[in-house]
């Protein structure tokens, strides 16, 4: 992933000599499996950044950037049948070409936001590295789902006016954010990839799983699906073959990855609901009907055999136990 921003560093004149004193062999680079710390990723983005205008900088290097640059997972996601499955894909196997940042796609209220968690020494360099994803991610839209792909906003953590990012993104650009993310219309999600092949996604799909072996075994499925079930779980209890539909599997494919780490969704969705009724009554912000219906129970008496299973006591008995009396005052345990 480093090639595009190699080749804007060459062209500004920071030659061999300069890459070695940053720590980078650029005939290593040539290699997909090559990984380089991400220390000196950002040594090597401030460096072109200091020599040149920081937003063209960063357009420049995503508008660049290629399926191929992103090894077998760019190839993959360029098959993928659509936007949902291609991110899917991204988010599951994200470390087998990049381990400077990572990736989550969360969606609510019509909206979906892929959202980076950048690793590695806090700098200008790392700032903007994350602006430089952002507008890779606005390109890979592009790409997949064809020029009409349009942003509905990006967040960025550096303090600045984006004007460049902005008329080039097409959405409104803000800076002073935890983490950098890219907004637009949950929709899109389930639109067709321009590029998409049956018969390539399912090939592609089949190698990155054997090659990545370790690593993707090594990343449990239960943190994903706990995010996806969060994220609706308000509209209802939902099903598994709709978390499998959002995270990009059939759902014969995510009951054998659940089996493999020797759990099961219902179990999964259950503990989660036993885990957040508990934070819920003990923060005590909400009354535990708005505590059933948040947990998507169709109504309260199913809550309360529930509670009863999970803690053999009422929500109202645990509350008061949870809570300091002055806490109860203000938020009575009232249904």
């Amino acid at each position: 992933m480093l090639l595009p921003v190699l080749a804007l560093a060459r062209r500004h004149g920071i030659g061999d000599v300069a890459l070695e004193r940053i720590g980078i062999d650029a005939e290593r680079l040539a290699a997909l499996e090559t990984m380089v710390p991400g220390s000196r990723v950002y040594a090597l983005v401030a460096a072109v950044a200091a020599r040149t205008d920081v937003e063209g900088f960063a357009i420049a290097v995503a508008t660049a950037t290629q399926a191929s640059d992103l090894g077998l997972v760019g190839v993959a996601m360029r098959a993928a049948p659509t936007a949902r499955s291609a991110l899917a894909l991204l988010v599951r196997y994200q470390a087998v070409v990049n381990t400077v940042a990572s990736f989550e796609v969360r969606e609510a209220d019509g909206e979906a936001t892929l959202v980076e968690e950048r690793h590695g020494p806090a700098g200008l360099g790392r700032a903007i590295a994350s602006e430089i994803a952002a507008m890779t991610n606005i390109h890979w839209g592009r790409m997949l789902l064809g020029a009409g792909f349009a942003p509905s906003r990006v967040m960025l953590p550096r303090r600045a006016q984006f004007p460049a990012y902005a008329r080039w993104a097409g959405c409104p650009v803000a800076g002073g954010a935890v983490r950098a993310s890219v907004s637009f219309p949950a929709a899109l999600l389930d639109r067709p990839v321009a590029t998409a092949d049956g018969e390539l996604w399912r090939f592609f799909g089949d190698l990155l799983r054997e090659r990545a072996g370790a690593a993707a075994s090594a990343t449990s499925l239960v943190p994903q699906l706990r995010r996806e079930i969060v994220s609706v779980l308000c509209e209802g209890a939902p099903p598994l073959e709709e978390i499998a539909r959002r995270l990009g599997e059939a759902p014969r494919t995510l009951q054998r990855r659940l089996a493999a780490e020797g759990v099961r969704y219902s179990s999964v969705l259950d503990g989660l609901r036993h885990e957040l009724a508990l934070a819920h009554l003990a923060k005590g912000e909400l009354a535990i009907a708005e505590i059933a219906f948040a947990l998507g129970f169709d109504e309260v008496a199913s809550f309360h055999r529930a509670f009863r299973r999970w803690e053999k006591t009422t929500p109202a008995r645990y509350r008061l136990k949870a809570q300091p009396t002055s806490t109860l005052a203000k938020n009575p345990p009232y249904p």
